[in-house]
């Protein structure tokens, strides 16, 4: 894992290295529709939840065009409904099957898909662990237990390294309740758990990001003040990007906010969210 200094500096200038450049949406091997979570792995690979087209793309290093698409089931259906989010570890591949309610997990060579978190196609609620609501972030620690965003129920949950479709898992952030408390969460979105299994939760509508320890009953504030704006120390709505090869959190503040998904038609409609600001927190 890298160390970044907190005067690090990018370039400012991007280049395009998955999808289109001129921003066109599609569902070739060579575009995206709404991508969402991505993660790149020790080898240059490029893991990116092409939400809108339900499969996971793989680009390789030097190329746009896709190396590997995982969309299907072995019995050739559609395994994903709106994926949003993947975290890639040494032996697996977890995704947040989103529409679906629940987490799927595949071996690295992209076999044997099995859900791990949620029942298949089960909207869960609080205080049962055993199924999950929409959940748009996922990550995976060390000794492979899974932490599970549960942006409709106010929670992140933790699963079991052997977990398995409908087991139940342990609530480590929030009460289930939508608040703005120091034990309270109101629509969690990016979560990621560093080596100390300290968890950092994208407070979505309280406009912070909360900081939980491992053990801990309530969070502490690390940036934002639950008020939204635009100034340096005030956050809008916020998610958070991580990579598989850093312990650096990646806080994104967008000034748009993501529609409510339509449970009677299982569709999905956001806004075009623009990134205002950038923070860096050092694990």
């Amino acid at each position: 894992q890298q160390n970044l200094s907190a005067s690090t500096h990018w370039a400012q200038n991007a280049i395009t290295v998955a999808g289109l450049a001129n921003g066109t949406y599609g569902s070739s091997p060579s575009t995206l529709y709404f991508n969402q979570g991505i993660r790149i792995t020790n080898d240059n690979i490029l893991y990116i939840a092409d939400s809108s087209n339900n499969r996971i793309v793989l680009i390789g290093p030097d190329s746009t065009m896709a190396i590997d698409i995982i969309q299907n089931a072995p019995d050739s259906s559609p395994l994903f409904s709106y994926p949003s989010d993947i975290f890639v570890t040494e032996k697996y591949i977890y995704i947040a099957d989103s529409f679906n309610y629940r987490v799927v997990r595949l071996f690295k060579n992209r076999t044997n898909p099995v859900t791990i978190a949620g029942i298949n196609g089960a909207l869960g609620t609080t205080p049962n662990t055993s199924v999950i609501g929409v959940c748009y972030s996922i990550s995976v620690d060390s000794n492979e237990n899974l932490y599970v965003s549960d942006f409709l129920n106010n929670r992140v949950v933790r699963y079991s390294s052997n977990s398995s479709s409908g087991m139940l898992g342990a609530i480590i952030a929030g009460d289930g309740i939508d608040g703005n408390g120091i034990s309270q969460l109101n629509r969690p979105w990016g979560i990621f758990v560093n080596e100390a299994e300290t968890l950092y939760v994208a407070d979505y509508l309280n406009h912070r990001i909360q900081k939980w320890d491992k053990g801990a009953s309530f969070g502490v504030t690390v940036a934002g003040t639950g008020v939204s704006d635009s100034s340096s120390t005030i956050i809008s709505t916020s998610t958070i990007t991580t990579t598989t090869t850093t312990i650096t959190t990646t806080i994104t503040d967008h000034t748009t906010s993501l529609e409510a998904s339509s449970e009677s038609s299982r569709t999905h409609s956001t806004t075009v969210a623009v990134s205002i600001a950038v923070l860096v927190v050092l694990c």
